[in-house]
């Protein structure tokens, strides 16, 4: 902005600098903050600007503009004002509005919706639309954005599709958004159900997550304000299970547990001591779901289990509710038909699979065993050792027989000599399925297997490959340097 010399500093007292206190909150940022509040500024006629043309796009803005700079420096700050609500949505005085902002900056997207919410805040601010005009807008805004959160679709494309829905806004601002929103995948509610009760939404998006349980537990309606902030979020089936977890579970536990643990059926909201997180259903029911306030809670009191059978019955119950508040219109168009990344994905994680084994593991040793490494484990005292390793399953489809490939190094071997009690822990695919092997039995077999030497020094490997079989029951491990195998059945645990 090109201002006369003479007249520079009465336009910084009166338009630019009271500009500049309105981003007095964002502080060491503020430059950023503003920079991409004039980005946005721009954007609000629905034509996208590149974050790297924003001083060129609004130097051709005010060549363009056939207003004069202090009509313009006007415009700006009262665009300004409304942003710094935008990003402190307490500073908003109507509850309805300042809740739905609270809402959509829990979902993420402000960044690139600023753009879009400047235009319908300044249109409400401005008598352009209603009240309840405003309020419907970001409902919907709001339900598109989450829906399509449940459902994992990917957000690209959404610098550019805010943006474009204000040139959609005609004399109908509500119905208007309502149709793009719809006609650019705003999902329905069989797939919002289906999407949320598989989803691992706590691992994937854990404010996604206390979102959907706080606005729950909220629309149930209180006579006592609770603070919903103060409470945590609580995996009813634990991230660590316990023997009595493992038996209610049932076949397949581990499977089971990686399926359903993070999906929402298994999620409420606690304020218990977070010690107590691992008991039993029974005792996490009767000693702290039950007395609490929380609606959601009331739920657990009808059950005597806590299997991924409930977990998915639950989940069914809060998607109906997910539907019912974030609600979309009926819609004759085309669906999308099909989810984003859906539930967990199922890929090997050794480190998972090595915490589940140790804690198998320690029942059977009957210590407490504490991680020195990776893959060691040594009890309190320091006299006893495991080397816990895991491998995925292969399987041999022409013999129709499960495999196990291991590395076992030497290192690993020179620490396992260095103790009296020493172990090889084998996990095979799943912590359902260890063996517990003492080293003094496991050592003497060692030379006989296949080495990958050492870049650096041939004569040493750098491990040695384990390979195992399930055939028939049982569990071999080939010695091919003795050109047969031995039995490890007896070390399952």
């Amino acid at each position: 902005m090109k201002v006369e010399f003479e007249k520079q500093k009465e336009f910084n007292e009166s338009y630019w600098q009271p500009f500049e206190d309105l981003f007095s909150d964002s502080k060491k940022n503020a430059p950023k903050i503003q920079t991409m509040f004039f980005r946005h500024y721009l954007m609000m006629d629905g034509k996208y600007s590149h974050p790297k043309s924003t001083f060129s796009d609004f130097r051709r803005r005010v060549i363009a503009s056939n207003i004069t700079l202090e009509e313009q420096m006007k415009e700006i700050q009262q665009l300004a004002n409304i942003d710094r609500l935008i990003r402190n949505p307490d500073e908003i005085e109507e509850l309805t509005i300042r809740r739905l902002v609270e809402e959509i900056h829990a979902l993420d997207i402000v960044d690139s919706a600023r753009s879009l919410l400047l235009c319908l805040l300044n249109k409400w601010k401005t008598n352009a639309i209603s009240l309840s005009e405003l309020e419907t807008c970001l409902k919907d805004f709001a339900s598109f954005v989450l829906r399509r959160s449940i459902c994992s679709i990917p957000t690209r494309r959404y610098d550019r599709w805010f943006p474009n829905a204000i040139k959609q806004i005609q004399d109908d601002p509500t119905t208007d958004l309502k149709d793009y929103w719809l006609s650019r995948g705003w999902p329905s509610d069989e797939l919002v159900r289906e999407a949320i009760t598989e989803s691992g939404i706590y691992k994937s998006n854990r404010d996604l997550a206390r979102l959907l349980l706080e606005r729950i537990e909220e629309s149930h309606g209180h006579k006592e304000k609770i603070e919903l902030g103060e409470l945590t979020i609580e995996h009813v089936m634990p991230q660590t299970l316990n023997e009595s977890w493992e038996n209610m579970i049932g076949e397949n536990w581990f499977e089971k547990h990686q399926q359903w643990i993070h999906t929402i059926g298994n999620l409420t909201l606690t304020g218990y001591n977070s010690e107590l997180s691992n008991s039993d259903f029974i005792t996490k029911r009767d000693s702290h779901l039950k007395s609490s306030n929380l609606q959601i809670n009331k739920y657990f009191l009808e059950h005597d289990h806590w299997t991924p059978v409930q977990i998915r019955d639950r989940a069914g119950v809060l998607g109906e509710r997910i539907t019912q508040l974030w609600e979309r219109p009926e819609y004759d168009g085309p669906e999308i038909d099909h989810l984003g990344a859906k539930g967990l994905t199922k890929t090997f994680e050794a480190e998972v699979v090595r915490e589940f084994s140790i804690n198998r593991i320690q029942r059977s040793l009957k210590l407490e065993l504490h991680q020195k490494s990776p893959a060691q484990f040594s009890d309190k005292s320091d006299k006893t050792i495991v080397v816990c390793i895991a491998s995925k399953t292969y399987t041999q489809r022409v013999l129709g027989e499960e495999g196990f490939w291991f590395g076992f190094t030497p290192s690993q071997r020179a620490i396992l000599r260095d103790y009296k009690n020493a172990y090889v822990a084998l996990c095979c695919g799943s912590p359902e399925t260890v063996l517990l092997i003492p080293f003094l039995s496991f050592d003497p077999q060692v030379n006989e297997l296949n080495t990958t030497e050492d870049e650096e020094d041939s004569t040493q490997p750098r491990h040695w490959h384990i390979l195992l079989r399930h055939r028939n029951g049982s569990f071999e491990m080939d010695l091919p340097k003795k050109d047969g195998c031995v039995d490890l059945t007896e070390f399952l645990i």
